[in-house]
């Protein structure tokens, strides 16, 4: 593993459990702040380790514009997860009005036990509803312009 990915890895271990994270051993080493943020973004986890790296003193951490646009992501991802949990509580909602009882499982259902709830990306929602209810469901669906995915399990 390169320098950069245990970096990277040691933020997300400290973001995940809330703990510190150590900067002071990498005093030494020059650290490519762009490649690690490049990186932390292709896996979708840049969001997840801001509040670390928000931490680090400007002289070790990423430099000002960087910040900025770490910033801008992690507000604009924070708009994004609260217009999900409207939609979804508005879902979830109408179901209960024509009596489909509905379960939302996964992440949606477990963000809160993160550290930082706020900040925990999703990239869909699993709803669970009994088969007789998947005609009606999908058309709720269908008419908040959203699409149903049926498990073949």
């Amino acid at each position: 593993m390169k320098e950069k990915d245990i970096i990277l890895t040691e933020m997300l271990n400290a973001s995940i459990r809330n703990e510190e994270f150590l900067i002071d051993k990498y005093k030494s080493k020059s650290i490519d702040w762009d490649e690690i943020y490049a990186q932390a973004l292709a896996h979708q986890v840049h969001i997840l380790i801001y509040p670390i790296v928000k931490k680090i003193d400007p002289q070790m951490g990423p430099n000002t514009k960087l910040m900025v646009l770490w910033n801008i992501s992690v507000m604009s991802c924070g708009i994004q997860i609260i217009c999900d949990e409207v939609w979804i509580g508005e879902v979830i909602e109408t179901f209960y009005t024509l009596g489909i009882k509905a379960i939302v499982l996964k992440d949606m259902a477990i963000n809160k036990c993160c550290p930082y709830p706020e900040l925990r990306t999703m990239g869909d929602v699993d709803i669970l509803i009994n088969e007789k209810d998947m005609d009606i469901a999908t058309e709720v669906l269908k008419k908040g312009i959203y699409s149903s995915q049926e498990s073949k399990n």
